[in-house]
């Protein structure tokens, strides 16, 4: 196998507090290669994204890196960042060209002044090099490249104007337009549901093998660590406790913890426990029938109709004190929408909502056996 694009050996990092120090990272030691994903994975707080922030240097204070190296192998040569400054001109350059970032949350690392293509545009032009047209054209084909819509018309709009997987999107946009040797995402598909999740893992995993880039992939979900990664690195405590190859990993590991963090897995074939079943009463606690809820249809100003979305159409349900009933469906599916129905936070457009009082205890006044939801009236059209 040939050499890895980054190795980093025994690295180690503080955050010096107003009390005590806290050791966020201890001889952490893993390789990079081409082509190649490893994914470090642990609870949160074991130190994974802030190793894998060291590596571009871009550790808040009053994170000081105390030992270790971070050996790039790039264009024929080899530099260890530890022993740069992070705000050097060296550094400056790897971040982007070299090394690649997928933030966590791209709504809060996009800026919102800014339209997404300017942000983008901003990339290639110090790092690329390229004049304002060239990088113009760059970010509408990048944008394309990841499947956004209408990428040239895209490229104007601002953050708020982009849905959670769009703006994931465009963050993975970004973090490749230098066409970087490797790739830091970073809890990637956090807060995006199954379907989208899905497109984003495949989105990924396209551009690595296109551009034969080194992959760390962050995360805490062993589902995705099993779909994309090839090798894996156990954190706790902020050192590893544990590395393998996934097959490895998943079917014979070694450390308690990694054994724990499997087990914790939730297998559907599982069956429900008896105990909680057991709670679940035979009448019913909420009940909703054909409930509706309709954003606009209304006639405009000279009478002509307008465009009618149906948010909720007409969801009927059943829940039994003591049970968990699990509403599931992709983004804009309509699941918060019908929550926010059943607490009345939105007025319905159609249907019905009626709870079940529960005999409170301690409790001296009447009470109606049973009500409509957040309302002494009844949901109808």
């Amino acid at each position: 196998m040939e050499k890895p694009v980054l190795s980093v050996e025994n690295l180690s990092l503080d955050f010096h507090l107003r009390t005590h120090i806290l050791h966020a990272v201890r001889d952490v030691s893993f390789e990079l290669h081409r082509g190649r994903t490893l994914a470090t994975v642990g609870e949160s707080g074991s130190g994974k994204s802030v190793t894998a922030r060291s590596l571009m240097r871009i550790v808040d204070r009053p994170g000081i890196m105390v030992g270790g190296k971070i050996i790039l192998r790039t264009e024929g040569r080899e530099v260890d960042l530890a022993q740069l400054a992070s705000n050097s001109a060296e550094v400056r350059a790897v971040r982007g060209a070299r090394i690649g970032l997928i933030f966590q949350e791209p709504m809060s690392s996009l800026s919102p002044v800014h339209t997404i293509g300017s942000q983008i545009d901003e990339v290639l032009h110090l790092h690329a090099g390229l004049d304002k047209r060239a990088a113009r054209a760059r970010t509408v084909e990048l944008l394309g490249r990841v499947e956004i819509p209408n990428p040239a018309e895209m490229a104007d709009r601002y953050t708020f104007e982009f849905s959670g997987g769009m703006r994931q999107r465009a963050m993975i946009a970004m973090a490749p337009a230098c066409n970087p040797d490797i790739l830091i995402a970073d809890e990637p598909t956090t807060a995006l549901d199954v379907t989208t999740r899905a497109e984003i893992l495949d989105l990924i995993k396209r551009l690595q093998t296109e551009r034969g880039m080194a992959m760390l992939l962050i995360t805490h979900d062993m589902g995705v660590v099993a779909e994309v990664a090839d090798d894996v690195a156990v954190m706790r405590f902020g050192r590893i406790v544990e590395t393998g190859s996934v097959d490895d990993i998943f079917h014979a590991p070694e450390h308690p913890y990694t054994q724990r963090l499997l087990a914790s897995t939730l297998k559907l074939e599982q069956p429900a426990d008896a105990r909680a079943a057991a709670l679940v009463t035979p009448q019913p606690i909420l009940t909703v029938k054909g409930l509706t809820k309709v954003y606009g249809g209304a006639k405009g100003f000279l009478g002509t109709g307008k465009f009618a979305l149906k948010a909720v159409d007409d969801v009927s349900l059943v829940l039994h004190a003591g049970e968990n009933l699990g509403v599931v469906g992709e983004s804009g599916s309509g699941k918060t929408t019908l929550g926010r129905l059943i607490l009345r936070i939105v007025e319905p457009t159609a249907g019905r909502c009626s709870t079940a009082r529960r005999t409170a205890r301690r409790s001296t006044s009447p009470r109606s056996p049973n009500r409509t939801c957040a309302n002494s009236t009844p949901m109808s059209a």
